[in-house]
């Protein structure tokens, strides 16, 4: 039997794709570099990102490709 794909939830480190990140893949996903700078500074400082739902799509973007 066993867990159907469909049926569990995938968690996303936020931290790992925002830290892998290039100015160049930000940039093609729509994030600005003062967002990428800002989101950088907040991951290495172990602060809460807060990201909205347009941020984190765009992040998503990013590690689909």
């Amino acid at each position: 039997m066993g867990v159907e794909r469909s049926n569990y939830t995938e968690y996303v480190d936020w931290n790992i794709i925002i830290m892998n990140l290039t100015p160049t893949q930000a940039k093609d996903a729509g994030i600005s570099p003062r967002n990428l700078s800002y989101l950088k500074t907040k991951t290495q400082n172990n602060e809460p990102l807060g990201l909205h739902d347009d941020t984190r799509k765009k992040l998503l973007k990013t590690i689909k490709r």
